[in-house]
């Protein structure tokens, strides 16, 4: 497509670099929005992208989607499907075709990106595949599947790095958590703490007071979500040898929890004790 009259000029991409093109004109709406609300941010993604746009150097903004959200069907080809985190909310969505070297911007928005049914065709002709999830018998709807793989990643990969800030910013203001670690790092007989006020001295003391097993942080990358609650299991075998068994069970609001539940397996539970 030829550049009119008006537009902005964007230079060519040199040596190894990749070229970024909008798959629709709502993507491109959507890097405008971005780019009036950060854009210094927005800079940075843009370079990033077209850099290296399989880029490891930021894991935890800089990714490719998971399970099927990481594959799309572009011009009949299947295209990995990465994402840029350019704020706490703004998003980019692109698919990588290496034979024309083009980053193909799918998504681009202040919010988190709203999909289509699984299956289904996006106005801007990218046929959306979601993971392959089981889907449990529930009347409601509070967030979309994006919603839904955006905490399954982000919640492993902030509790990982200690970030404490961007955990609670995954929790409503007036979340509720449950949890039999409460009791024994807080030294009280109840298991629930509610809001952000209470969620913050369990986070700190947690990560400084998990017991050893608890580093490897394994799973296998599949969960069950139901438009409501969203579920996965760190199991106890992995390929390093036994872990804490444990199963995250988490109410959605859109992409924040508002309820969440830790249970713990056999294999965990008497550590509790120590």
């Amino acid at each position: 497509m030829s550049p009119r009259r008006g537009e902005r000029a964007a230079p060519p991409p040199i040596g190894g670099e990749y070229d970024l093109r909008f798959a629709s004109s709502q993507a491109a709406e959507g890097w405008e929005q971005l780019g009036r609300q950060a854009d210094r941010n927005l800079r940075r993604a843009f370079d990033a992208i077209r850099a290296d746009p399989r880029s490891r150097s930021a894991p935890e903004r800089h990714h490719r989607l998971r399970g099927n959200l990481g594959t799309a069907a572009w011009k009949g080809e299947p295209l990995e499907r990465w994402q840029y985190e350019v704020t706490g909310g703004g998003r980019i969505w692109y698919l990588i075709d290496d034979a024309r070297r083009i980053a193909w911007i799918t998504y681009a928005g202040t919010g988190h990106p709203k999909a289509t049914e699984p299956g289904g065709n996006g106005s801007d002709g990218v046929v959306q595949v979601w993971p392959s999830i089981t889907r449990m018998a529930h009347s409601r709807t509070t967030a979309q599947p994006a919603d839904a793989q955006f905490v399954h990643d982000q919640w492993d990969a902030r509790t990982r790095a200690h970030d404490i800030d961007g955990l609670l910013d995954l929790y409503l203001p007036h979340a509720i958590l449950e949890s039999p670690l409460v009791s024994r790092i807080l030294d009280q007989a109840s298991g629930v703490l509610r809001g952000h006020s209470e969620l913050r001295p369990f986070f700190v003391r947690g990560t400084q007071g998990r017991p050893n097993e608890l580093v490897r942080w394994y799973r296998t990358g599949d969960y069950m979500f139901d438009g409501h609650t969203l579920i996965w299991e760190y199991p106890r075998q992995t390929p390093d040898g036994d872990q804490v068994d444990l199963v995250e069970v988490m109410e959605l609001d859109g992409a924040r929890i508002s309820h969440h539940r830790i249970y713990w397996g056999w294999f965990g539970a008497p550590l509790l004790q120590r």
